[in-house]
């Protein structure tokens, strides 16, 4: 009978042999550009780092080759495992078994023992957990419960509740060593007392709807080294004067490790100087009293989402200017928002919200806003002058403002699908060069009092379907009007005479 020794030892033989096979197999890259991909996902992964828990998604379009890529990443590197798995079509498995039963799989195949029974019980946990420590594990999830649609990650609402209990159940009695807060009580208990934070805590998630007023010490966030995810949110209707969390003292210290930031009623003028946003992604402080974020610029090349809706105190948008990922900027209802130069190299911004700006008057002329397909200025009621920052625009909102005329260089925006010029009460003509606007859906002229003409379409404006001039001087319809695709068209309350 072979000794215990001899058995290790042949056992080692075959897995080095099974290893050097690998990596001599013919089709370890079965097409091109599967090579440095493959190079590039193990570098994500560092393999080398034998104490670190890492976790990388895989995202893309179906037939990309994503599934052969992690296929190649596992056959490489399984050996320098004590255990793996690697689940294939994790979706259509749960179709035919439950979440429990896959679960099994997996441990099965982890733990090498076709026979293990995984129970409910407080016992099996631990002594599954007894088995699993210390080793180095390797597990694939292939199209698994995390989805994308329309450029948003979303989440199976089992897989969240998952990644919740193992949150929770990763340090239940000392509350200071979970990754991620959920729990209002757990985390009141943290901020009131500084010495609970620890550098393990990495996301703070509190629902503030059923938080009682809160003063936070200026050093609060000063042992949270490691934290990437702040959010301070409100589901419920939220009150100007609602600021749960009061920071009496300032605050001194923002991780500059802070991916997320989102805290509802910011109760500060500033964020702090010292705070390094160059991995932030996004900024969320609604409901603020911020005036300024910075009184210097800041490296915000990462940001991708910025919003200070309601922020009444806000005066510029310092500290921005360097934000050339930004995609979306949200300022609704602020105020006392006199002008918004640091947009003017925001070259990502797709959607920028303005509405209700009240002392906004004019935007920079000289932009680079070449990706911008949304301007609303709605209710910016001292906004003299029509804006025409970027080609591009497909949405355009001016309804309430105090625009006089609308330029011929209108003409140039050949994307733009929605105009709406709603109660602009100082607007008296469009320019002749209208019929240029081949993409034009949706025009609201509705409530402009002062417009007493529209110009001739000369040419088709095969796109467009709504046309409203309700309650306008309009007193005559143009001789040409070239609309062949018109479905809408009102002009209830105006003085139109003449439909022929």
């Amino acid at each position: 009978m072979i000794g215990r020794t001899e058995l290790e030892f042949v056992d080692n033989i075959a897995k080095e042999t099974s290893r050097l096979l690998n990596k001599l197999s013919p089709s370890e890259f079965p097409g091109p550009g599967i090579e440095s991909r493959t190079m590039e996902l193990e570098n994500l992964m560092c393999f080398e780092e034998t104490r670190c828990v890492r976790i990388v998604g895989v995202l893309g379009m179906a037939g990309i080759g994503k599934t052969t890529v992690s296929n190649c990443v596992y056959e490489r590197n399984l050996d320098g495992f004590d255990g793996c798995c690697f689940l294939s079509n994790v979706q259509d498995e749960l179709k035919l078994q439950t979440i429990d039963q896959l679960q099994q799989k997996l441990l099965r195949k982890l733990l090498d023992d076709e026979k293990l029974e995984v129970g409910a019980s407080v016992g099996a946990h631990k002594v599954l957990k007894d088995r699993l420590r210390n080793k180095k594990l390797f597990i694939v999830l292939d199209n698994c419960l995390v989805t994308i649609s329309d450029n948003r990650l979303e989440m199976h609402d089992l897989l969240l509740k998952m990644g919740k209990v193992i949150g929770y159940e990763s340090s239940i009695n000392e509350v200071g060593k979970r990754g991620r807060l959920r729990n209002p009580k757990d985390i009141c208990r943290i901020l009131k007392n500084k010495n609970k934070g620890t550098k393990k805590t990495r996301g703070i998630f509190l629902d503030m709807s059923n938080v009682k007023r809160m003063e936070l010490p200026s050093d609060i966030f000063t042992k949270m080294l490691n934290l990437k995810f702040l959010k301070f949110y409100n589901c419920s209707e939220w009150c100007e004067k609602d600021c749960r969390l009061q920071l009496p003292g300032g605050l001194d210290y923002f991780p500059d490790e802070l991916v997320y930031l989102h805290w509802q009623g910011y109760p500060l003028d500033y964020l702090p100087m010292n705070f390094d946003p160059e991995k932030l992604v996004v900024l969320n402080l609604r409901y603020s009293n911020i005036e300024q974020l910075w009184k210097e610029e800041k490296d915000t090349g990462e940001l991708r989402w910025v919003d200070l809706s309601y922020s009444k105190e806000l005066l510029n948008l310092s500290g921005l200017s360097k934000a050339k990922k930004l995609e979306r900027l949200d300022l609704e209802c602020c105020e006392s928002l006199a002008e918004c130069s640091s947009i003017q190299e925001m070259e990502s911004l797709v959607t920028l919200n303005l509405r209700d700006c009240l002392e906004l008057k004019s935007l920079p002329e000289e932009t680079n806003l070449k990706s911008l397909k949304t301007l609303i200025l709605s209710g910016c009621s001292k906004l003299i002058n029509f804006p025409t920052i970027s080609e591009n625009i497909e949405s355009l909102y001016l309804d309430g403002t105090a625009v006089e005329r609308v330029p011929e260089s209108i003409g140039y925006l050949r994307n733009l699908a929605v105009l709406n010029l709603k109660k602009c009460c100082s607007l008296m003509s469009l320019p002749d060069n209208f019929c240029k606007l081949k993409s034009l859906k949706k025009l609201i002229l509705s409530g402009c009092s002062r417009l007493e003409s529209f110009p001739d379409i000369n040419e088709d404006m095969g796109s467009l379907e709504i046309l409203l001039m309700d309650e306008t001087a309009v007193n005559q319809i143009p001789r040409k009007m070239y609309m062949s695709n018109l479905k809408l068209f009102s002009f209830g309350g105006s003085k139109v005479q003449d439909l022929t």
